[in-house]
């Protein structure tokens, strides 16, 4: 084997990276913060997802793409 070669061979193409969204979603209600990562290569399951924290909806699925949601910022907690 040449040392100057690159071991690229065994690699898998990165385009599944391409197709992975991030992002961040934010309770409009509490102002709880999640992370978002939606993944487009593969499909999902219909439903809805709500704050963990005051049962708001956040996003309505349709199933054509796997979504995952998880809480990332909890706001402080007011007493009155």
């Amino acid at each position: 084997m040449d040392v100057t070669t690159p071991r690229l061979a065994n690699r898998r193409p990165l385009t599944h990276i391409r197709k992975m969204k991030k992002s961040d979603v934010t309770c409009p209600k509490c102002h709880a913060g999640y992370r978002r990562i939606e993944l487009a290569s593969r499909p999902g399951t219909k439903g809805e997802f709500r704050c963990l924290l005051c049962d708001q909806v956040l996003e309505v699925f349709d199933g054509s793409t796997e979504v995952a949601i998880r809480l990332t910022v909890q706001p402080e907690k007011t007493f009155e």
